[in-house]
């Protein structure tokens, strides 16, 4: 398998060398809370970015899809969704540093009050996106949909178990899968099971943390008729919570070659990658759809 890494000039590269595991910092204490208020206040301080860069690629990526494919209203299968971050920032006039004030205000809130407080900021073209919402966790997808941030959701662990046929015909419309930051909990059978429930090739964005594998992914992903792409520039993802954290990631990759600066030797890097059918990838030339943007990618 070969991958398309894309920078300042276009070069390929066979398998990555970065197969050692990567240790992270636990959160599974504030991942599937009824409220997403603790996990706001515990990633504010380690300045968790992802979702910030993310929203304005996908954006793009659902113009481009409307245009190739005729149609209308596109639909976006986010894996790992948790509380819904990414559709709330594509369906609401609203920033991530603005969510993170929201939830970090102390106050005692509600699915159906965030709803409420956030109808203003309702995007007039929320409708051209449908968000379907995976993940393990029932109630930060419970508060998601509630709250507006996701039209429907997936509650089912696609590394162990099968779609049923009613999840099947839930997402069967999928044209953009995004996994913007649970390549550590999810691989290649969560994959194909979605894949064989689609009615045709989806777009996958995904960014995996330097220093984890991606090997089984992409290979998924080429066996699935895609073809993944690698911006040469990574991302800021967080802050490491803890120097254990830090010593890995250095111990595993070489953080301080990479252009970032000062942040690389504070913050968990992410790469970003886009999986598409051929055809449509010689359509849309990967840089446009990737860069411009007031973010490091830019």
């Amino acid at each position: 398998m070969t991958e398309r890494t894309i920078g300042s000039n276009l070069t390929e590269s066979t398998r990555s060398s970065e197969q050692q595991p990567l240790r992270k910092a636990s959160f599974n204490d504030i991942y599937n809370a009824p409220h997403p208020g603790p996990y706001f206040s515990t990633l504010k301080p380690l300045d968790y970015r992802i979702p910030h860069f993310a929203q304005p690629v996908i954006q793009r990526l659902v113009n481009e899809l409307r245009q190739l494919r005729g149609r209308n209203r596109i639909t976006i299968l986010d894996l790992c969704a948790g509380y819904g971050v990414n559709g709330a920032l594509l369906k609401y006039d609203i920033s991530l540093d603005q969510i993170y004030q929201m939830y970090d205000s102390g106050k005692a809130r509600t699915a159906e009050g965030d709803r409420a407080a956030l109808a203003s900021r309702r995007r007039e073209d929320s409708q051209a996106v449908r968000v379907i919402g995976q993940d393990v966790a029932s109630r930060a997808l419970a508060y998601a949909k509630a709250a507006g941030f996701l039209d429907e959701t997936l509650h089912v662990n696609l590394e162990e178990k099968d779609l049923t046929e009613a999840q099947e015909d839930l997402i069967a419309e999928t044209d953009l899968v995004t996994i913007t930051g649970g390549l550590s909990y999810i691989g290649e059978a969560t994959l194909l099971r979605v894949f064989g429930a689609l009615h045709r090739p989806p777009w996958v964005l995904y960014y995996p943390l330097r220093g984890s594998e991606t090997d089984t992914v992409n290979d998924a992903l080429c066996e699935a008729g895609l073809r993944p792409e690698r911006w040469h520039k990574p991302l800021p993802q967080r802050r490491f919570a803890n120097d254990m954290e830090r010593r890995n990631a250095f111990g595993i990759t070489d953080l301080d070659t990479d252009g970032l600066g000062p942040a690389s030797s504070t913050f968990h890097q992410a790469v970003l990658y886009l999986a598409r059918p051929v055809k449509e990838a010689r359509k849309a030339p990967f840089a446009a759809l990737v860069t411009g943007f007031s973010t490091p990618l830019a």
